[in-house]
């Protein structure tokens, strides 16, 4: 056998952490089934998107997806845009096209049972520019952190209601990358008085990007606001997204992110950091629909597929009036910005790493159990092939043979963000 082990290295796994958290269930006693439909068609000259779901018990947490659906949006000059179901369950229209001032346009649904929905006549709303978008330091009601601010003075009196989208991008630089890894073969274990195990290892060079990554995040909550009480129609330092400087010492799990979708962690502003705000332009019966739902909860899904309560949406049922729809069907005009920063931007000291890197220290030369301790080379191999350990080589001084152990977002970046570059990115 081959043994091309090299005491001149360290060898270093990222595991997989799997954490447990005990939830209380949630129960549905009375359950209905119910269309939900989310769809805002804009001024941007695009593939437009319609989502169509289902209601599901509230102790279900995957989305049930409306499939095979026909799914049109029309205006009152005869123009027809059909929306085709993508892989994602989405339906998106088969030409590009932008909302258009003037024209009225409605949404028609009819389901695979032939059941059909219409939402009432939608006009564009005026458009309305986001004029600055910027971050400060503050230290307010929410504690000390880092505040995100948007202006817009608006020159048309129509233009009163808003609801606001962000998007983050925050660059990931894995703190334990190393440009070599190690893969096992050839495992003989013999038993006996004592356990002693032998494999081959060989080096093989990373040939794609595993250091530098970049990881994506949207809200899920409702961010509104309106003018009408206002003396000029002026939305000034309106926040948008607050990142609490207090949470920096806590980092959370990979799970814990994948589950909440927002990031609420400094840490995000370690290495930099990009959030685009998308301004659209409500009318009042949009603006009252969503305060609605934001007052019920403000749900982690902006239409939750297991809403608690019903809210009545400008969406219809054609052969059943009695029929529940909840939805809303809206053309909005639509402005964006995008800024990039980091912590050093404001003075802060560095954040630690958003992920914890607990790392396990296992010394290749312990292949007993004599001494009443684990065989460490053993454990080396079986949490590598059990529990997919991915590993990294570190090249360190001859005599060392000490390999470690730690989370895979902490020494491969793909494990949880891309390692393409989004082409607006800035650096």
């Amino acid at each position: 056998m081959k043994q091309k082990y090299y005491k001149s290295i360290f060898i270093l796994f990222c595991l997989t952490n799997i954490s447990c958290i005990e939830n209380l269930p949630l129960e549905t006693e009375n359950f209905e089934s119910i269309l939900v439909v989310e769809g805002t068609i804009t001024n941007e000259f695009k593939r437009q998107t319609i989502k169509l779901s289902r209601t599901s018990f509230l102790e279900e947490s995957e989305l049930i997806i409306e499939n095979d659906a026909i799914v049109t949006v029309n205006d009152n000059m005869q123009n027809s845009y059909t929306f085709l179901e993508n892989s994602l369950g989405e339906y998106v229209s088969s030409i590009e096209f932008a909302a258009q001032p003037n024209l009225i346009y409605s949404l028609n649904i009819t389901r695979s049972n032939g059941n059909s929905y219409k939402s009432s006549g939608v006009e564009l709303t005026p458009i309305s520019q986001i004029d600055e978008l910027y971050a400060e330091y503050v230290d307010e009601n929410n504690g000390p952190g880092v505040q995100v601010f948007i202006d817009s003075d608006n020159q048309n009196s129509n233009a009163q209601f808003f609801r606001y989208e962000y998007e983050e991008t925050y660059k990931i630089v894995a703190p334990l990358y190393i440009p070599i890894e190690v893969v096992f073969s050839n495992y003989i274990e013999i038993l006996g008085v004592d356990i002693n195990v032998f494999y081959d290892t060989d080096v093989i060079i990373r040939t794609q990007e595993e250091q530098t990554c970049y990881a994506l995040a949207t809200n899920k909550n409702i961010i509104q606001t309106n003018t009408g009480d206002l003396n000029e129609n002026t939305v000034l330092r309106f926040p948008i997204r607050f990142i609490s400087e207090e949470k920096g010492d806590e980092p959370i799990e990979q799970e814990e992110i994948e589950e909440n979708k927002t990031l609420p962690d400094v840490s995000i502003l370690r290495d930099r950091y990009s959030i685009l705000v998308r301004q659209y332009v409500q009318n009042q019966e949009s603006y009252a629909f969503y305060d609605i739902l934001n007052q019920l909860g403000n749900s982690e899904s902006i239409l939750s597929e297991n809403q608690p309560g019903f809210v009545q949406g400008n969406i219809n049922a054609l052969n059943n009036t009695d029929e529940k729809v909840i939805g809303f069907f809206d053309v909005s005009s639509v402005s964006e910005k995008r800024i990039f920063f980091s912590a050093a931007d404001f003075n802060l000291d560095t954040p630690r790493y958003i992920y914890e890197c607990n790392e396990v220290l296992l010394d290749y030369n312990d292949n007993t159990i004599a001494d009443m301790t684990l065989n460490q080379r053993r454990e080396i191999h079986r949490l590598s092939t059990n529990f997919n350990y991915y590993s990294t080589i570190d090249p360190r001084p001859v005599g060392e043979s000490i390999w470690r152990i730690a989370n895979p977002e902490c020494c491969n970046c793909t494990t949880v963000g891309s390692n393409v570059e989004p082409d607006f990115w800035e650096d």
